[in-house]
């Protein structure tokens, strides 16, 4: 992961190297990656406090208009993760921005 390639630990780390390692990948690290942790999160925290339910999220989810890749309904016993491929995650961030 990128935090892992920036971090001064890591720098000590005799198989890591700055200059040799892979690009950033946008889709892997984040989209696929990072961004559904921290959608479960947001989402479980709004929910927890009252603000709306899941149902309202798949409301919402199923009344925009998507030209492609539209999320799928998020499940009422989400855990710690939302899954969605990386074209639906994205939609679902532009969705809740």
């Amino acid at each position: 992961m990128a935090f892992i390639l920036l971090s001064p630990v890591a720098l000590n780390i005799e198989t890591v190297h700055v200059t040799k390692g892979l690009p950033l990948d946008i889709k892997h690290e984040y989209l696929e990656g990072v961004v559904p942790f921290e959608m479960a999160l947001v989402l479980r925290a709004l929910i927890s406090k009252g603000y709306f339910d899941v149902s309202y999220v798949n409301m919402r989810i199923h009344s925009w208009k998507y030209r492609d890749n539209k999320p799928v309904e998020i499940t009422e016993s989400f855990t710690d993760y939302i899954k969605q491929n990386a074209g639906r995650m994205w939609c679902l961030l532009c969705l809740h921005h």
